[in-house]
């Protein structure tokens, strides 16, 4: 994933969990999120984390602290999810919220994909979205 100050190249293997979110809202502007989890790592403050957002016809924005936190049911499958995407644009953080409507688990042959569709809210705009685990 690449743009204007935005270089991420994520490896195939040597990760514990990888989780992708992503938020879209009626107006095409799409906030992504990827955490990467070292091999060797079982702590989400270990995580490399990256994100954007991206708008039509505007340039790609990075954000420079992306925060994102998660909860979990007693199966331990994501229910819901806050995030706090800081940027060297903005002086206040953008916010967004979200609830799982839909999902399920599968093996795939790069692990266990946890995959959900969420209901979110960014910005104060309403999104659909997604919020994936993969743990090898």
């Amino acid at each position: 994933m690449s743009g204007p100050g935005i270089a991420w190249e994520l490896p195939e293997h040597g990760f514990s969990a990888a989780r992708f979110v992503w938020a879209i809202t009626a107006k095409s502007r799409l906030i992504v999120l990827v955490a990467l989890r070292p091999e060797d790592s079982r702590d989400h403050g270990e995580e490399m984390v990256g994100a954007a957002r991206i708008v039509p016809r505007g340039e790609p924005v990075a954000y420079t602290e992306p925060l994102l936190s998660t909860e979990y049911d007693e199966a331990g499958s994501h229910t819901r999810a806050t995030l706090e995407l800081w940027s060297e644009e903005d002086d206040f953080a953008e916010r967004g919220a979200g609830r799982r409507v839909a999902g399920g688990a599968l093996p795939t042959p790069y692990g266990r994909l946890e995959a959900a569709r969420f209901a979110w809210g960014v910005g104060g705009s309403p999104a659909v979205g997604g919020y994936e685990i993969l743990t090898p």
